[in-house]
């Protein structure tokens, strides 16, 4: 959860700061694809209560619309 300035928490923030030169030293490896897919699951965890979500491959999957083994 992130605080807000009164000290609560709020959930329903609907940004986050985004630091593009740390993102992309901490990614420069991976792939399009593979940048993309992460990009969706750290939105995922922003708008998730606690900004976490289970280790559930089939949970993930259906949260990022991924149809196939092979997006995967």
């Amino acid at each position: 959860m992130r605080p807000q300035k009164n000290g609560t928490e709020d959930a329903n923030l609907p940004w986050f700061k985004f630091y593009t030169s740390a993102f992309e030293a901490a990614t420069g490896w991976l792939s399009e694809a593979e940048v993309g897919a992460y990009l969706r699951l750290l939105m995922l965890a922003w708008k998730t209560p606690g900004c976490s979500f289970p280790i559930d491959a089939k949970w993930i999957k259906r949260r990022l619309n991924i149809r196939s083994e092979a997006e995967f």
